[in-house]
């Protein structure tokens, strides 16, 4: 994690944001146009543990 609590927080909510949207995917309301944007947006940004570094800023 990283040193700012809120920005640790921020990326949990996000990280459970991706979970809930991975849960309802085959869900009418997870083939929603908006929420498959919403998917892909979280996709790029890469909140696994692996791809997050802090470091980049």
């Amino acid at each position: 994690m990283t040193a700012d609590p809120r920005l640790d927080s921020a990326l949990a909510a996000l990280q459970r944001v991706e979970e809930i949207l991975e849960l309802h995917a085959d869900t009418p309301w997870g083939r929603n146009p908006e929420t498959q944007q919403l998917r892909e947006a979280l996709a790029d940004l890469d909140l696994t543990e692996s791809g997050w570094d802090p470091t980049l800023g």
